[in-house]
């Protein structure tokens, strides 16, 4: 649980240093910029009440750690604004939100830290969630999945925010990887518990 929380709070601070980075730049305009300070505060504001044991809460905070760190750091590389471009089997964005140059390499690796962090903000997490459940954690990964194909969804209706004919494939592909690793985290055996069966 401790470890969790770290996470969860490496992504809350990850979540300010992202809008640090692009309210000068204008990105997204004012009313997605005031969306994702609201997310982010809300995700702080159930991070301190899940960690006074509110199980309720820390699901909540493992759905924000998937959508407002995993899922908004990894839509900016499918962005047409972004002009990316594959490095192998890795995105790079040559030009996010029209960045100076300096700024280019410094915003990629924020976002790869996102979209990293979310992932184990969703390891953690689904495995401090469901650590009472035995094998009955498989609503977890669900709504995990579930809510970042929501996510995706709601971004389609932004104009311009996906490259035509991708936003199918980055928003399946999203919800495989965290639904898949939530699953792993649910129903991959604990140490203790490997240790109790040997």
């Amino acid at each position: 649980m401790r470890t969790w929380i770290a996470l969860c709070a490496a992504g809350i601070a990850w979540g300010f240093a992202h809008l640090a980075v692009e309210a000068p730049l204008g990105a997204g305009g004012t009313n997605l910029w005031k969306f994702v300070l609201v997310s982010t505060l809300a995700w702080l504001g159930l991070l301190a009440i899940a960690s006074r044991g509110s199980r309720l809460a820390a699901f909540g905070a493992v759905l924000f750690g998937a959508t407002v760190c995993f899922q908004l750091a990894l839509v900016h590389f499918a962005r047409v604004g972004s002009h990316t471009v594959w490095l192998g089997l890795m995105p790079w964005m040559t030009d996010p939100e029209d960045a100076p140059a300096w700024l280019v390499p410094i915003y990629n690796l924020l976002m790869y830290i996102g979209v990293g962090l979310g992932l184990a903000i969703i390891w953690a997490g689904t495995r401090a969630v469901v650590s009472d459940e035995g094998r009955h954690g498989l609503w977890v990964p669900l709504a995990v999945a579930s809510l970042v194909v929501a996510a995706g969804l709601a971004d389609m209706t932004r104009p311009a925010s996906y490259v035509p004919g991708t936003a199918l494939i980055w928003t399946a592909g999203a919800a495989v990887l965290s639904g898949g690793v939530a699953a792993a985290a649910a129903f991959l055996p604990r140490r203790a518990a490997s240790r109790a069966t040997s």
